[in-house]
């Protein structure tokens, strides 16, 4: 079957310990990497020569909220596991969510503005330790 492109619509986060806020209205795109580093020497000729790190990195993802003005998304919890749900491919038949998660820690959160006509928004950025994932699962039937 070939996959179908469709919008974050319907996609969900959530915390195992934690509350992120009243509703989630974004989801900030994350990226993985595996450092390179040179090892050129002096009898290297024509180009730099590189070699790649063990281990991959993942960056945090930056989770925007409806602020709860009864429950403070907390800066200081312990580690947890963030679970990102995706939307189920249309078409599919599928019944169960394609995810991604893994466990790390909310490192900043940015409390929205307070004013007329605003809508209160924080912003959460969870970052993966690697202790745990982040592990992909396949949506299914």
């Amino acid at each position: 079957m070939t996959a179908t492109a469709d919008t974050g619509n319907l996609a969900e986060a959530s915390l195992s310990s934690s509350t992120l806020g009243a509703a989630v209205r974004r989801i900030g795109a994350w990226s993985e990497s595996v450092g390179v580093i040179e090892d050129s020497d002096l009898s290297t000729t024509g180009r730099k020569t590189k070699i790649f790190e063990a281990l991959a990195d993942s960056d945090g993802v930056e989770i925007e909220v409806e602020k709860d003005i009864n429950t403070e998304v907390d800066i200081t919890a312990a580690v947890e596991t963030l679970t990102i749900k995706f939307p189920i491919e249309p078409g599919s038949g599928n019944t169960t969510k394609a995810q991604i998660a893994g466990t790390g820690k909310i490192t900043s959160v940015t409390h929205g503005e307070l004013a007329n006509g605003v809508l209160m928004v924080d912003t959460v950025v969870f970052t993966w330790n690697g202790k745990t994932g982040p592990t992909w699962t396949d949506e299914a039937v």
